[in-house]
Parts: C-alpha cells; structure tokens; sequence
C-alpha cells in the first residue's frame, strides 16, 4: 500500500526532503518515507477525487488512438464492496479519431 499525497490541497502544508514528506493539518503533523507516497496533482484524495482524476488521465492516453466509436468513458473508484464513486465522460466530438 502507498499512501496517496493530494498535492493541491490548500489546507495542509507539505514539506519534501529527500527521504520523506513531513505533511502538516492544523496542530498535526504526519511523516511518510517518500518511497511510500504518490504525489497526485490533486485537491484531494477522495474516491469522487481519484475517479476524476483517472478518467482525464484515462482520456489523455486515448487521444494517440482511433476512437471514432467511443461515445463515454466511465470510472469507478471502490472506496468498499458497496462504496463506488464514478466519473462519466461523454466524449462524443471530443476524441480525435
């Protein structure tokens, strides 16, 4: 497991080092070997969060490809078995083919 480091997140203030991330939340404050971190350029790491974020990264690698008949890209991100946050893109006229 990794821990997932939103790093837009304007309530808490990251400091980097060369082995870690010391991350600072009001009177808290956290430390994660770096090695154990994925910096996300995100405001934050919620479900909701994450299926957005991987669906634009999704969308992004798809441009290369023809995708003439692609029509909607969907994301679920399970937070639990009954926990699902999904993104739907509708990208009709948005890929190029």
């Amino acid at each position: 497991h990794r821990f997932l480091l939103p790093m837009k997140n304007p309530h808490i203030e990251l400091i980097a080092s060369a082995d870690e991330w010391e991350i600072r939340f009001r009177e808290k404050r956290y430390v994660f070997p770096r090695a154990d971190v994925v910096e996300l350029p995100i405001d934050n790491s919620t479900a909701e969060r994450l299926a957005e974020y991987i669906a634009q990264e999704l969308l992004e690698a798809l441009t290369p490809y023809n995708t003439l008949n692609v029509q909607r890209l969907t994301v679920g991100v399970s937070e639990a078995p009954t926990q699902v946050a999904y993104c739907y893109l509708d990208l009709r006229g948005h890929l190029p083919g």
